[in-house]
Parts: structure tokens; C-alpha cells; sequence
């Protein structure tokens, strides 16, 4: 098993993320969804924006894109989500205790990048609202005052996971999680950022189980990336005032549980009836568009 092997049930649910997000985003989200210009055979069609659309039978491209451009796309999907979310922080945020002490300074910026407490909370609320899925790692900062912080994880992100059974709880035995760094560039205009896997998991060969850390890259040779993945960083043990983690520090939010299964977006049939309209508003546009252009007969 390799570090990008993919979790079923992220597989089986990564469609449907998609979905979602696309029908949040919008028109121009949707309407791109799909391959290159290509046509594949006359049957079938790999149009620009086929995704969501298909092409009908033996429509060429530029014919296509017209018949995609009439289609409207109502945004029911981002207004019911913003509406929901709305909802849900219409008062504000009560911290009792807080007041005073030196945790209201830090729920301030509670992932050193700007980001208070409530503005975390609604982005939780957001991501769980729209695709069902959201994860916040609790980790410290190396910035040599080891400050904690909270680092969340979109449903995409998360892309692996196991649990076991340790002295009769269940609990989360492997995390991987998949991120983006910054590659250092000469041109300080130009950033480029590429992908790496940190693997959270628990090590109990020596002993009770310890939280290990480590972070894959692709392996370098001859100043090349290859397809090989490599262990860059670790294992290193994770720690608190100076004992080890016995438990993985993450957090899995569901719309009904704070447990490692993928549940079902709560608004995936709202995002299906949305593309279903938007499929039916091209086919009508289509006709009413043929109906008007003058037809010659005798």
C-alpha cells in the first residue's frame, strides 16, 4: 500500500463532492466541468462542460457551446447553504470562562493566520453544510514558543484513515493527510506550490501506542521529481508539556457524528434537482431556440 492510496469510502464519495462544490461555485464552475474540445466518436462527445450537460446526438462543438450558453444556472445550491449557515450563527458566539484569561488573546487567531475562533466555526459549519466533511488538526506551531494552533482539512484532503481497537475504545489508528508547500524560487513573484502527504499514526511495537509524524514528498533525481514517494520528514513522536500523544489530535466534523466515516452531504438531492434544471432550462432553450429561427417549407 502506497501513501496516495485512497480510503473506499473517499472514493466512493469523492464524485459527489464535486458536485457539490461545482454547483456552489456557480454558472462558470459548471459549465467547465468536463474534457478538452475532442470528439471521441460520433456517438459519443468529450465537449468542454459535457459533465453536467451532454452533448446531444451528433452535435458538434461550436453547435454545443451554444446550446450550453442558453442554458441558465440558478444558484439555489450557494443560497440555500449561505442560508443554512446563516442560520445557524445568526447570535453570536458565547464563550463562557474565557474572559480574562490567556486563551481570549489566542481564540483571536486560533490557526496563527489570521482566523478567530468564529470565523473557524463558520467555515466548519460551511464545509459540513456543503459536502458533509471537515477535519481540524490541533498542532503546534514551529515558530520556537510552540504555540497551538488549529489546522483544518477539507473532505479532499483527508485522504486516508484507519481505526482499532485499543484497551476496548475505538479509536483512530492512521491518518493521511494530503497538503500543499511552498517550493523556495529565486523570483520572488513567482510561487509554486506542490503536493505532500503527512501520515499521523500510532506506533506501539516499544510499548503503549505513541502518535508518530511523518511527511512524504515526491523523491528528486537528477533535479526531476519522479513518481516515487519518499519519506522527507520523521518519524517524529508528537508531545505535550513533554510527554508523548498517546491519542491522534484530530477531529472529524459530520453532519450527525465526530466519527472517521464519510456521511452524505445534506444538501447532495438539493445539488442533483439543481443540475436536473439546469439540464432541463438547456433542452427548453434549445426548442424555443429552433421554434424561432425561420423554416422554410412549401
Amino acid at each position: 500500500m502506497e501513501v496516495t492510496t485512497l480510503h473506499e469510502q473517499y472514493r466512493n464519495h469523492a464524485g459527489q463532492w464535486q458536485r457539490c462544490r461545482d454547483a456552489f461555485a456557480g454558472q462558470d464552475a459548471v459549465k467547465a466541468r468536463g474534457q478538452s474540445s475532442q470528439v471521441i466518436s460520433k456517438e459519443k462527445h468529450n465537449y468542454l462542460g459535457t459533465e453536467y450537460l451532454p452533448a446531444l446526438e451528433d452535435q458538434q462543438e461550436a453547435q454545443y457551446q451554444k446550446y450550453k450558453k442558453r442554458a441558465l444556472w440558478f444558484g439555489a445550491t450557494k443560497r440555500t447553504v449561505r442560508a443554512l449557515v446563516g442560520s445557524i450563527i445568526r447570535k453570536p458566539m458565547q464563550l463562557a470562562g474565557m474572559e480574562g484569561n490567556k486563551w481570549e488573546e489566542h481564540l483571536r487567531d486560533v490557526t496563527l493566520s489570521g482566523v478567530s475562533l468564529p470565523m473557524l466555526t463558520q467555515r466548519v459549519i460551511r464545509e459540513v453544510m456543503l459536502v458533509g466533511r471537515y477535519g481540524i488538526l490541533a498542532d503546534l506551531a514551529t515558530n520556537g514558543a510552540d504555540t497551538p494552533r488549529l489546522v483544518g482539512y477539507n473532505a479532499e484532503s483527508m485522504t486516508n484513515w484507519d481505526t482499532e481497537n485499543i484497551q476496548g475504545k475505538t479509536a483512530l489508528s492512521l491518518l493521511v493527510l494530503a497538503e500543499l508547500y511552498t517550493v523556495p524560487n529565486a523570483d520572488r513573484f513567482k510561487r509554486e506550490r506542490k503536493q505532500q502527504f503527512r501520515v499521523l499514526y500510532l506506533d506501539g511495537v516499544d510499548g503503549p501506542p505513541v502518535v508518530q509524524v511523518e511527511v512524504w514528498r515526491r523523491k528528486i533525481e537528477d533535479g526531476k521529481e519522479t513518481d516515487t514517494w519518499v519519506i522527507t520528514e520523521g518519524p517524529t513522536p508528537l508531545e505535550r508539556l513533554g510527554q508523548p500523544l498517546r491519542e491522534i489530535p484530530f477531529t472529524f466534523f459530520n453532519p450527525t457524528t465526530l466519527e472517521p466515516e464519510v456521511e452524505e452531504s445534506p444538501v447532495l438531492e438539493l445539488v442533483d434537482a439543481n443540475l436536473d434544471h439546469y439540464r432541463l432550462d438547456a433542452d427548453l432553450k434549445n426548442r424555443l431556440h429552433l421554434y424561432g429561427v425561420p423554416t422554410p417549407y412549401f
